[in-house]
């Protein structure tokens, strides 16, 4: 079915979810149909010509290895063999990167029959707008993002195909990683529903299954995951007075972020010791500020709520150099600011930190992530993931030019129902 919606109150044209550039930076979604998708992916011009010269630069690399000494070709990982391939060439990380997913009992939408499972669903959430209400007044995207909340109950989840396709992609990158010496890791930031299942709508109760990045992480466990979903959770079950995403934005709260970052870190020192000596921002407290609302400006009822944690650091973190790739600009600014995924391509270096390299390819849920990462390496590559045009980055490519000792994918763990590489979402209903 196509709609058509008003672009203020929704976020569809056709059957294409439309992405732009939020002005405040905290999220990677917004309602603007008006917008033509070449428009949207020519924002990605710097981030084209630097992923260019990555290639021309490996080009130029295996043309000198290829003409002046003997080369071993690694083996293809495309076709059949994939999945065999990839469990039999990547290793497991340890423990505290991410724990052993068993794999998901069956839910109501995996039924033979979903007929009736469907049409409660269907009872409550047709003509709803771009937000669910949940219990205590959290705000939840609808199905207008990303079919966020078929996904949040497994409605809409990676078939068998699908996980291929994203186990393909990402052992793909693995290998030119390790050729190149660096540690690979993926980070699936989670929804506010995955941390927050609690606080989901009433109405949900019955219709929960098997999310895609269950079904994914227990299909593929020998993938590099840092899963900080369960450092989230075991933070909130500590401490649950200081939230760690706030009722009324989708993200996670800057001290969300640093709770991630803090187990992204304990998983590099786990897996390389050369990475031990990475410092993470030291907390003294943490402050409750207003809430930056996502939902008020689509018409929900602003609240104003005093949920936005934002961590005190004993000291200050220090200011770094950042290299604007899209205005050809240089600039200097604090590490505690944080970067916007609206500016990206950037470089940073900072001088203070340990002498090693980070390349990352995010999205607006890096933003508050990348305090931790420029406090912690002395140089960082940090790229858009793609996944909001349906145009992964080729990070291969900016492995070979860059050669960082650490590459981390993060996504959105909505991003999910996408199949990268295809230009698509199409994900399985039921």
């Amino acid at each position: 079915m196509n709609a058509e919606k008003d672009d203020r109150s929704g976020h569809t044209k056709g059957d294409e979810t439309v992405f732009v550039d939020s002005s405040t930076g905290l999220r990677d979604v917004a309602v603007d149909t008006r917008q033509p998708r070449w428009v949207r992916v020519l924002r990605y011009t710097p981030l084209v010509l630097m992923v260019c010269l990555a290639v021309l630069a490996t080009t130029v690399g295996v043309w000198y290895q290829q003409t002046h000494k003997p080369v071993t070709v690694p083996q293809s990982q495309s076709g059949a063999d994939s999945q065999s391939s990839a469990t039999a060439r990547v290793s497991s990380l340890p423990g505290v990167c991410a724990k052993q997913v068993s794999q998901p009992d069956q839910g109501p939408w995996d039924a033979s029959d979903t007929f009736r499972t469907e049409a409660a669903f269907t009872s409550v959430t047709q003509g709803l707008g771009a937000w669910v209400e949940g219990k205590d007044h959290y705000l939840f995207w609808s199905d207008a993002v990303n079919a966020n909340i078929s996904q949040a109950v497994g409605r809409v989840h990676v078939d068998e195909a699908q996980i291929q396709a994203w186990a393909d992609y990402i052992t793909g990158i693995y290998h030119v990683a390790k050729e190149n010496g660096a540690q690979f890791l993926v980070m699936i930031a989670p929804a506010k529903w995955d941390v927050y299942r609690d606080k989901l709508p009433e109405w949900v109760d019955g219709l929960e299954g098997p999310t895609s990045r269950e079904r994914l992480m227990a299909a593929h466990p020998e993938l590099p995951w840092i899963d900080v979903r369960g450092a989230l959770v075991g933070e909130r079950t500590a401490d649950p007075d200081t939230p760690l995403y706030s009722r009324v934005n989708s993200h996670w709260t800057p001290y969300g972020a640093s709770v991630a970052w803090a187990r992204t870190l304990e998983c590099l020192s786990a897996l390389d010791k050369t990475l031990t000596d990475l410092p993470g921002p030291d907390i003294e407290s943490v402050l409750q500020e207003e809430a930056p609302d996502e939902f008020a400006a689509l018409g929900a009822t602003a609240s104003c709520p005093q949920d936005w944690t934002v961590p005190v650091y004993a000291y200050d973190p220090g200011i770094v150099s950042v290299s604007y790739l899209q205005r050809n600009v240089s600039a200097t600014m604090q590490v505690s600011g944080g970067l916007d995924f609206a500016d990206l391509p950037v470089t940073t270096t900072n001088p203070s930190a340990p002498d090693h390299t980070l390349l990352v390819a995010r999205d607006s849920m890096g933003n508050a992530l990348s305090t931790g990462m420029m406090a912690s390496f002395r140089q960082t590559i940090q790229v858009r993931n793609g996944f909001d045009v349906d145009q992964p980055t080729a990070l291969e490519a900016l492995v070979d030019l860059y050669r960082p000792d650490v590459v981390i994918l993060e996504f959105a763990e909505r991003y999910l129902a996408q199949t990268p590489g295809s230009g698509g979402t199409g994900a399985d209903a039921g």
